[in-house]
Protein backbone atom coordinates (compact mmCIF):
# COMPACT_ATOMS: atom_id res chain seq x y z
CA UNK A 1 0.00 0.00 0.00
CA UNK A 2 0.94 3.58 -0.88
CA UNK A 3 0.69 6.37 2.01
CA UNK A 4 -1.73 8.04 0.42
CA UNK A 5 -4.09 4.21 0.19
CA UNK A 6 -3.28 4.27 3.96
CA UNK A 7 -4.31 7.14 4.75
CA UNK A 8 -7.36 6.94 3.08
CA UNK A 9 -8.42 3.88 4.58
CA UNK A 10 -7.86 5.53 8.22
CA UNK A 11 -10.11 8.30 6.93
CA UNK A 12 -12.71 5.76 5.47
CA UNK A 13 -12.73 3.56 9.28
CA UNK A 14 -13.31 6.94 10.88
CA UNK A 15 -16.01 8.41 8.51
CA UNK A 16 -17.69 5.51 8.80
CA UNK A 17 -17.25 5.24 12.80
CA UNK A 18 -18.79 8.56 12.51
CA UNK A 19 -21.09 8.38 10.15
CA UNK A 20 -22.85 6.06 12.84
CA UNK A 21 -22.25 8.37 15.91
CA UNK A 22 -20.26 5.46 17.62
CA UNK A 23 -16.84 5.28 18.76
CA UNK A 24 -14.04 2.75 16.37
CA UNK A 25 -15.02 -1.04 17.16
CA UNK A 26 -12.15 -3.35 18.53
CA UNK A 27 -11.10 -4.55 14.76
CA UNK A 28 -11.41 -1.65 13.06
CA UNK A 29 -9.21 -0.10 15.80
CA UNK A 30 -6.72 -2.79 15.21
CA UNK A 31 -6.86 -1.74 11.98
CA UNK A 32 -6.42 1.75 12.06
CA UNK A 33 -3.15 0.78 14.77
CA UNK A 34 -1.28 -1.43 11.82
CA UNK A 35 -1.57 1.09 9.37
CA UNK A 36 -0.81 3.53 11.22
CA UNK A 37 2.07 1.70 12.06
CA UNK A 38 3.10 0.78 8.66
CA UNK A 39 2.81 4.33 7.74
CA UNK A 40 5.31 5.44 10.60
CA UNK A 41 7.53 3.22 9.08
CA UNK A 42 7.17 4.16 5.95
CA UNK A 43 7.54 8.06 6.73
CA UNK A 44 11.01 7.25 9.08
CA UNK A 45 12.09 4.61 6.45
CA UNK A 46 15.31 6.54 4.08
CA UNK A 47 13.44 8.53 1.47
CA UNK A 48 10.04 8.03 3.38
CA UNK A 49 9.43 11.75 4.38
CA UNK A 50 11.46 14.17 2.53
CA UNK A 51 11.19 11.16 -0.80
CA UNK A 52 9.93 13.84 -3.27
CA UNK A 53 5.89 13.71 -4.22
CA UNK A 54 5.05 10.46 -2.40
CA UNK A 55 5.77 12.87 0.83
CA UNK A 56 4.51 15.89 -0.08
CA UNK A 57 1.23 14.27 -0.87
CA UNK A 58 0.67 12.25 2.13
CA UNK A 59 1.25 15.79 3.69
CA UNK A 60 -1.40 17.20 1.56
CA UNK A 61 -3.84 14.40 1.84
CA UNK A 62 -3.03 14.36 5.69
CA UNK A 63 -3.87 18.40 6.85
CA UNK A 64 -4.98 20.01 3.55
CA UNK A 65 -7.79 18.87 1.70
CA UNK A 66 -10.77 18.48 3.93
CA UNK A 67 -10.86 20.61 7.25
CA UNK A 68 -11.15 18.73 9.71
CA UNK A 69 -8.32 16.55 8.95
CA UNK A 70 -5.82 18.27 11.05
CA UNK A 71 -8.69 18.23 13.80
CA UNK A 72 -9.05 14.43 13.30
CA UNK A 73 -5.31 13.83 14.19
CA UNK A 74 -5.33 16.17 16.89
CA UNK A 75 -8.31 14.11 18.24
CA UNK A 76 -6.46 10.72 18.01
CA UNK A 77 -3.12 12.48 19.40
CA UNK A 78 -5.51 13.29 22.55
CA UNK A 79 -6.81 9.82 22.43
CA UNK A 80 -3.74 8.48 22.70
CA UNK A 81 -2.41 10.51 25.37
CA UNK A 82 -5.56 9.61 27.26
CA UNK A 83 -5.07 6.06 26.60
CA UNK A 84 -1.55 6.51 27.98
CA UNK A 85 -2.55 8.25 31.31
CA UNK A 86 -4.99 6.33 31.78
CA UNK A 87 -3.06 2.82 31.72
CA UNK A 88 0.00 4.83 33.33
CA UNK A 89 -2.40 5.85 36.40
CA UNK A 90 -4.24 2.08 36.45
CA UNK A 91 -0.90 0.73 36.94
CA UNK A 92 0.21 2.55 39.38
CA UNK A 93 -2.73 3.01 41.92
CA UNK A 94 -2.24 -1.33 41.76
CA UNK A 95 1.67 -1.03 42.17
CA UNK A 96 2.44 -2.79 38.20
CA UNK A 97 4.26 0.66 37.36
CA UNK A 98 6.97 -1.86 36.08
CA UNK A 99 4.82 -3.12 33.45
CA UNK A 100 3.08 -0.01 31.84
CA UNK A 101 5.50 1.07 29.72
CA UNK A 102 4.92 -2.75 27.91
CA UNK A 103 1.38 -2.37 27.57
CA UNK A 104 1.85 0.92 26.28
CA UNK A 105 4.30 0.36 23.84
CA UNK A 106 2.23 -2.67 22.69
CA UNK A 107 -0.60 -0.99 21.96
CA UNK A 108 -2.93 -2.80 24.68
CA UNK A 109 -6.27 -1.21 24.93
CA UNK A 110 -7.59 0.38 28.62
CA UNK A 111 -9.92 -3.39 28.98
CA UNK A 112 -6.89 -5.37 28.36
CA UNK A 113 -4.89 -3.48 30.89
CA UNK A 114 -7.77 -4.00 33.36
CA UNK A 115 -7.89 -7.78 32.94
CA UNK A 116 -3.93 -7.87 33.18
CA UNK A 117 -4.92 -6.14 36.55
CA UNK A 118 -7.55 -7.97 37.73
CA UNK A 119 -5.17 -11.07 37.09
CA UNK A 120 -2.47 -9.95 38.84
CA UNK A 121 -4.63 -9.15 41.68
CA UNK A 122 -5.90 -12.93 42.00
CA UNK A 123 -2.45 -14.09 41.83
CA UNK A 124 -0.72 -11.74 44.29
CA UNK A 125 -3.84 -10.37 46.23
CA UNK A 126 -5.89 -12.80 47.19
CA UNK A 127 -7.82 -12.68 50.15
CA UNK A 128 -6.43 -14.71 53.19
CA UNK A 129 -8.63 -16.89 54.69
CA UNK A 130 -8.19 -17.39 59.20
CA UNK A 131 -10.49 -18.67 61.54
CA UNK A 132 -9.99 -15.30 63.79
CA UNK A 133 -12.95 -14.81 65.67
CA UNK A 134 -14.27 -11.94 67.84
CA UNK A 135 -16.44 -12.97 70.56
CA UNK A 136 -17.20 -10.40 73.19
CA UNK A 137 -15.12 -6.95 73.49
CA UNK A 138 -14.34 -5.44 77.19
CA UNK A 139 -17.24 -3.86 77.43
CA UNK A 140 -19.77 -6.51 76.78
CA UNK A 141 -17.64 -8.31 79.33
CA UNK A 142 -17.85 -5.75 81.91
CA UNK A 143 -21.58 -5.01 81.23
CA UNK A 144 -22.29 -8.72 82.03
CA UNK A 145 -20.19 -8.54 85.24
CA UNK A 146 -22.19 -6.03 86.48
CA UNK A 147 -25.25 -7.47 85.91
CA UNK A 148 -24.75 -10.48 87.49
CA UNK A 149 -23.47 -8.41 90.65
CA UNK A 150 -26.66 -6.31 90.85
CA UNK A 151 -28.57 -9.71 90.37
CA UNK A 152 -26.58 -11.34 93.19
CA UNK A 153 -26.61 -8.33 95.97
CA UNK A 154 -30.78 -8.55 95.16
CA UNK A 155 -30.25 -12.24 96.10
CA UNK A 156 -30.69 -13.80 92.80
CA UNK A 157 -29.00 -16.99 92.15
CA UNK A 158 -26.65 -16.74 89.28
CA UNK A 159 -25.27 -19.94 87.94
CA UNK A 160 -21.82 -19.37 86.99
CA UNK A 161 -20.94 -15.79 87.88
CA UNK A 162 -18.16 -14.63 85.79
CA UNK A 163 -14.43 -13.04 87.87
CA UNK A 164 -13.23 -10.11 87.54
CA UNK A 165 -9.46 -10.51 87.34
CA UNK A 166 -7.46 -7.25 87.40
CA UNK A 167 -8.87 -5.52 84.42
CA UNK A 168 -10.06 -8.78 82.12
CA UNK A 169 -13.06 -10.90 83.01
CA UNK A 170 -13.42 -14.63 82.56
Amino acid sequence: MTIEEIIARQRELLNLAQGEGRALTDEERNEFDSLQRALESMRTAPGGEGGGAVGGQAAGADGGNSGDGGEDSARQIETERNRIRQIEDLCREFHMDDQARGFIDNGSTLEQVRAAVIEHMRQTGAPVHTSARITDSAEDKFRRAASDSILMRAGIKIHGPRRVVGRRFM
